[in-house]
């Protein structure tokens, strides 16, 4: 029945037997999800495209994974105007969970024809948008520069420079570029930003692009763009407001804090002013600085520099932000097991929130503290000592203060960690001497199983393997097998995890070694070779559980795209533009150009997601 609806509801000469051949569609549907996708066909044969997505979407509520569905509802909404990124969003659903299907190639053809059709609609929205801004006359100036951020949104750079060109004054053309630089960090393109930044001739609008990226250069949040301290600075450094220079500054210091370099963000830090002059309209100098010192106080405290953190506590001049940072210290202090000194840091706080906050963190320790014997407290100290001892490196001092441990599990455990660090650390024969010495043949294994892991990350295959057939307990054995699998899968050596696991002699082990595979490679979307490692596995139960890893795979998958209908364009300007722009108030000028642009980024943001998403659909695709 559904075939009916390929073959006559469909426009596109092309697409009329797109599912003609395909392999990767189920045979049947349950008979209630074939019902609702039966009523779809006909609602799609009678050009009713609204209830036939409807009848789709009811069927999709019984088979939520059914391919046959992604791709009606791709083809459903591909006929309605100004769905075309949400029917590109179905086809790619289809194309993730059919990778192997007759008709992809077909499917992504299409696909590029509805992102060009997109673009046209975009484009002529943009165009709207830029003729309401002209109707303002020189109070639309301003607009109209939005307009080239608009067209950069976009994507169409060239036009984007054409309206910012257009304008004869520098003031008016530096905000028109200055919108594109906005535009352009936004979709990640940092030279991009800096190159039409350099070209803004008025110096306003040039600091205010510059101050905009440098903050991009320096979003450790950001999933676009990489961390780039230098760059950052050197962006800084062009910026000729003293006051947002001086700004940024503070949040390279913060940048440099949070990814370890102390020294760098103290000095940094050190070259803020730090007057109580306010300045963009929010902040003062004197709180830039303050926050600065007050994230540097928390990565010395949790690196372990407790003195340190209370030097750079003590020069914070903002009470809020100096509270907070002693705060911290005090959170550490308890960690370190010193009470006192957290008490004193505690007994400064100036806020009192925090102060009360920091006390109820004493108390608590001071009742747990009680609980502990004088020997728990020898041992647990001497324990403290050696894992300072080994984050310093002092492996022979740590396994001097190890051997003191009167408590049986903490010694051995804190050997165990030694002998690991040693092996991370690159001393791959230290720590096989050390594990050599335990006589507990489990502390032994573990021990040795964390070496072989270390060799592995370090390009051993043969040393790890041979580390790990050494191993006198089975379990451990088998567990550090399995092990050294799984890092080489995760590390992308697919091939030499696939040689180690089928030299793996226990099938229980081998069967678990295979199925850390499958789970790699069904994770990164090679959902083809999961299914082939799948097939090698002899043990029954392994396979059903690896089985499920690829379903569960997939589901997660197609739930990636399926968020994206659901929540990324279910608003009305992706439903149905038409009717949200004829709800623009057609008395407003400045109303309606606002309703224009909003559309128009929410379109153009939305497409830039998907066209995302479909390029690394495209790379997994292929991967051999």
């Amino acid at each position: 029945m559904h075939l009916q609806y390929f073959r006559s509801a469909i426009v596109l000469p092309f697409l009329c037997v797109l599912l003609l051949g395909a392999t990767a569609l189920p045979a049947e549907l349950p008979p209630a999800a074939q019902e609702a996708m039966d009523r779809g066909v006909i609602a799609a044969n009678n050009q009713e495209y609204l209830l036939a997505i409807r009848f789709f979407a009811d069927a999709r509520k019984i088979a939520p994974a059914a391919p046959i569905l992604f791709f009606n509802l791709g083809l459903a909404e591909s006929k309605i105007a100004g769905r075309e990124l949400r029917a590109m969003t179905w086809f790619g659903a289809y194309l993730e969970a059919s990778p192997g299907a007759a008709n992809v190639a077909a499917v992504k053809e299409q696909i590029k024809v509805l992102d060009v059709k997109n673009q046209g609609s975009l484009s002529r929205l943009i165009r709207t948008a830029e003729d309401a801004a002209k109707q303002f006359g020189d109070a639309g100036k301003a607009s109209l520069g939005v307009v080239a951020g608009l067209w950069a949104r976009s994507g169409d750079i060239e036009t984007a420079f054409q309206t910012a060109e257009s304008f004869q004054d520098s003031h008016n053309k530096g905000w028109a570029k200055h919108c594109i630089v906005r535009a352009q960090v936004e979709l990640g393109d940092i030279a991009g930003a800096q190159k039409t930044a350099n070209s803004i001739q008025s110096v306003q609008h040039k600091d205010a692009a510059l101050y905009d990226i440098c903050l991009a250069q320096v979003n450790t949040a950001s999933s676009k763009i990489t961390i780039d301290i230098t760059g950052a600075q050197k962006t800084a450094d062009s910026i000729r407001d003293a006051h947002q220079q001086s700004f940024v500054r503070s949040y390279i210091a913060v940048a440099q804090a949070e990814t370890g370099d102390v020294a760098g963000a103290q000095k940094t830090a050190n070259s803020l002013r730090d007057d109580e002059t306010v300045e963009h309209l929010w902040t003062s100098h004197l709180d830039e600085k303050s926050n600065a010192q007050k994230h540097i106080a928390y990565a010395q405290a949790r690196s372990g520099d407790i003195t340190g953190a209370q030097k750079t506590a003590s020069r914070i001049r903002d009470v809020s932000h100096k509270s907070s940072a002693q705060l911290v210290i005090v959170s550490e202090q308890l960690k370190a097991g010193d009470m006192a000194g957290a008490q004193k840091t505690a007994d400064s706080i100036q806020t009192a929130e925090n102060k009360k906050f920091s006390q109820r963190l004493i108390d608590e320790a001071q009742e747990s503290e009680k609980k502990i014997t004088s020997a728990e407290r020898v041992a647990q100290k001497a324990v403290k000592l050696a894992e300072a001892q080994t984050m310093a490196g002092d492996f022979a001092g740590a396994q001097k203060t190890a051997e003191s441990i009167q408590d049986t599990y903490l010694k051995k455990r804190e050997q165990r960690d030694i002998c690991e660090a040693q092996a991370k650390a690159g001393d791959i024969a230290g720590a096989q001497k050390m594990a050599d010495s335990f006589q507990d043949t489990s502390q032994k294994g573990w021990a040795q199983m964390e070496i072989a892991l270390a060799q592995v990350k370090a390009g051993d295959i043969a040393g790890a393997q041979k580390t790990a057939d050494s191993i006198q307990e089975d379990y451990i054995k088998f567990d550090a097998q399995t092990s050294i699998v799984r890092v080489q899968a995760e590390a992308g050596d697919i091939a030499g995890a696939q040689k180690t696991a089928d030299n793996i002699q226990n099938a229980d082990a081998k069967g678990k070694a295979q199925e850390a595979i499958v789970k790699v490679q069904a994770k990164a979307g090679d959902i083809a070779g999961a299914q082939k490692t799948v097939d090698t596995i002899q043990d029954a139960g392994r396979k059903v559980s690896a089985q499920k890893r690829i379903t569960d795979a997939q589901a997660e998958m197609n739930d990636k795209w399926i968020v994206k209908n659901d929540k990324l364009l279910s608003k009305p300007v992706f439903l149905d533009l038409a009717a949200h722009l004829k709800s623009l108030p057609s008395d407003k000028p400045q109303e309606i150009f606002n309703g224009l642009r909003a559309a128009a980024e929410e379109i153009a943001d939305a497409r830039q997601v998907i066209i995302q998403i479909l390029k690394q659909q495209a790379q997994q695709a292929a991967k051999p």
